[in-house]
């Protein structure tokens, strides 16, 4: 007999994880929906073209065929590797059926061929909202999505983080400045500037000095090094612009959302990141990152940024949006372990405790009256002692245990056990609801 054992990165979660994990999930839902963000579902599987329609992708895709289809050579299917590229297609499939501009959120798991580490993973969740225009969609949207961003965050229990901010236009046009405009040669150098986080500045400069020249290698370091304040950041670019037409676009755009950002309450947590290169294949506006003060060696846990047309490999209409998303997974590798103890194994709040079978209709009637008012209940079935199903409570940390012998069930009486303080306290049926119904609020 071989010993189990789960695929490396594909985690899965004991009950106690899983129900915090929904939890967490549940945070987020209404938080998007609260700003009025409506939900939809795409197939974890798309064709292989519609993947690939942004062209090269760096992570490997995961493509899907029949097993009793050894012939085909080429797989037609793959397993969504984000929620953005399955998002297009479904915009352009669903153009004249949708109102926009459209404001969606997705909460799923996608697959990339990534080398599995501690909170980066093959299979992970990802929470997406997007707002999609029609030929045009105004500055305040993308600064709302900042809003939630940090709103979110919140509502999970996280107050140290910083939102780093940049601007497409302003990178492409200080490399253009610098004499930088060939397409591929632009890419090629945001590539290695994305990396600067992740290596040496001496082995960044070393990858930059092989395409580019010294004097535009030292002209990046400087941007590099800038520091400062909002203000004295955007002097200094527009300093950097000279009369470069895309450069001044991108400062005046990134002057516009500071300023809104102050007023949607979120300028707190914005910090200018002026080599901030990341979402080649899509974003064309703002771009930001997400990271947690007290776990930087998570990295990014949100992203996002403005792109000019979502669908444009599917549809001739222009349809611009924002988008952002959440690594849920990443995030939840980093608060499962700042719990002391996860909690209840149990959704339930109490758990009805058998001591005479021959009753067991009475049991199960007063576990459908609580039910119906809406308190979670589990009722055991097996038949066991009653210090067995004590135990089998306290293991699963359910808060209460309901019971009663055959003379407190005849007086109507019910005991409520509290597992944490060792306490009972015995109640009829309607003030043992009124009771559940005060800890459950």
């Amino acid at each position: 007999m071989s010993k189990p054992q789960g695929l490396s990165g594909f985690p899965e979660y004991l009950p106690s994880q899983q129900l915090y994990f929904n939890a967490l999930k549940n945070i987020i839902i209404h938080s998007f929906e609260s700003v009025g963000y409506t939900p939809m579902e795409t197939p974890a599987v798309e064709k292989v073209t519609t993947l690939l329609s942004k062209g090269g992708i760096d992570q490997e895709v995961y493509v899907v065929k029949r097993y009793q289809d050894q012939t085909a050579e080429h797989a037609e299917l793959a397993l969504r590797f984000d929620l953005t590229v399955p998002l297009a297609r479904y915009v352009a499939q669903h153009y004249s059926e949708l109102v926009f501009p459209f404001r969606r959120y997705q909460i799923a798991p996608v697959w990339r061929g990534e080398r599995a580490q501690a909170g980066r993973y093959r299979q992970f969740y990802q929470c997406d909202i997007d707002i999609i225009g029609e030929e045009t969609l105004s500055l305040e949207h993308d600064v709302e999505v900042l809003m939630v961003l940090k709103q979110t965050l919140l509502r999970m229990g996280l107050e140290k983080f910083e939102i780093a901010l940049n601007h497409k236009a302003i990178l492409i046009g200080f490399l253009q400045v610098l004499g930088i405009d060939d397409q591929h040669l632009t890419i090629r150098v945001l590539r290695i500037i994305d990396k600067k986080n992740k290596i040496s500045r001496e082995l960044l400069n070393a990858e930059l000095g092989e395409c580019i020249t010294q004097n535009q290698v030292q002209a990046i370091n400087k941007l590099f090094d800038l520091k400062g304040t909002h203000t004295f950041l955007l002097s200094s670019l527009k300093e950097l612009a000279g009369d470069n037409a895309l450069f001044l676009q991108g400062i005046k755009e990134l002057e516009s959302i500071l300023a809104l950002a102050e007023s949607f309450d979120c300028l707190n947590v914005i910090t200018l990141d002026l080599t901030l290169a990341r979402g080649l294949a899509y974003y064309t506006g703002i771009i930001f990152e997400t990271t947690l003060n007290d776990y930087p060696q998570l990295g990014s846990i949100a992203s996002g940024g403005r792109y000019d047309n979502l669908a444009q490999n599917f549809s001739k209409k222009n349809l611009p949006g924002i988008g952002m998303s959440i690594g849920l997974s990443r995030l939840f590798a980093a608060l499962v372990q700042k719990q002391e103890a996860v909690s209840s194994a149990s959704p339930a709040l109490a758990m009805i405790a058998i001591q005479e079978r021959s009753a067991l209709t009475t049991y199960s009637s007063l576990a459908n009256f609580l039910r119906k008012e809406g308190i979670f209940i589990e009722l055991y079935l097996e038949d066991k002692k009653l210090a067995h199903q004590f135990k089998y409570a306290d293991k699963k940390k359910i808060p209460f245990i309901i019971t009663a012998n055959q003379e407190e069930i005849a007086s109507g009486q019910w005991v409520l056990r509290n597992l944490a303080l060792h306490k009972e306290e015995r109640f009829s049926q309607e003030s043992l609801l009124a009771f559940l119904k005060s800890c459950d609020q």
